[in-house]
């Protein structure tokens, strides 16, 4: 399944599009932004109001904050291996991991993904 990911180098963003690199799924990166004083895309925005990012979309469905979506894809692609297994005890990844994952792969993708 393509995924698609709304995308700007320095947001959260970042740190979805390493789970989806490390997922090995197809995605696609569609540009947006954080600067404040530009528009954001219009199809962003009817699926997110709030204008924030990452964006996550897969066949008609879409969802947005970054920590959803780090939980989402672990528990859709076991074969990761990137968080616990659902039977196993997940509390303490699901209380600190999406945290930590998110503030330690943004640290790694600004070195792995420059662009």
């Amino acid at each position: 399944m393509a995924y698609k990911l709304f995308y700007a180098l320095g947001s959260a963003a970042m740190g979805t599009r390493v789970i989806l690199e490390e997922i090995g799924e197809p995605y696609e990166l569609i540009q947006s932004t954080i600067a404040m004083d530009e528009p954001r895309p219009p199809e962003q925005l009817a699926l997110n109001p709030n204008g924030w990012i990452p964006v996550l979309i897969w066949g008609e469905k879409a969802m947005y904050e970054c920590a959803a979506i780090t939980v989402f894809l672990c528990d859709r692609h076991p074969e990761a291996d990137l968080a616990p297994a659902v039977d196993d005890d997940v509390s303490v990844f699901l209380q600190l991991g999406p945290e930590c994952l998110s503030a330690q792969l943004l640290s790694r993708s600004l070195c792995r993904y420059p662009g």
